[in-house]
């Protein structure tokens, strides 16, 4: 199921763009999902997290919550749903790298050589289809690749 709803997420965010701006839709998203987190947190009480560990929490909700669909729904207002589900899934190279670079984290060849075969095929399968562009808002899809990564990391 979730990768159901993973896959329609990237045409459902394009439909809805033609009745809200990117930050309307974004704000219409975080509410829905505040409500849900909201009963679930009421039912559930979870421990509070460590004071120490709130700083990092918020600079990931800000890069992988707010400015990648921020930067997602902006892109998609050029860039066609395939192209950015494409774009977007180049999230766990980013993601390597983050954590090569900050986590001292050692990628195997294996592991690259898996990153390279994965893009291939969707490089492959997009441009079979005919609908790999590159348009303006291109890098800000990328951007949502590159925020949702550095989430991960953190």
């Amino acid at each position: 199921m979730p990768v159901v709803l993973w896959a329609c997420a990237f045409p459902a965010i394009r439909a809805a763009l033609t009745s809200f701006q990117p930050g309307e839709l974004a704000a219409l998203l975080f509410s829905i999902a505040s409500i849900v987190l909201g009963a679930y947190m009421a039912l559930v009480r979870p421990a509070a997290p460590a004071l120490r560990d709130v700083p990092r929490i918020v600079v990931a909700g800000a890069l992988g919550i707010a400015a990648y669909k921020l930067l997602l729904n902006s892109g998609e207002l050029t860039v066609d749903a395939g192209t950015a589900a494409f774009i977007v899934n180049m999230a766990p190279i980013f993601t390597a790298i983050f954590g090569m670079l900050f986590l001292k984290e050692r990628s195997r060849v294996w592991a690259w050589s898996g990153f390279a075969i994965s893009f291939s095929g969707i490089a492959v399968i997009a441009s079979t289809q005919g609908t790999l562009q590159f348009k303006s808002g291109t890098l800000l899809v990328l951007g949502a690749a590159v925020c949702m990564a550095a989430q991960f990391v953190l």
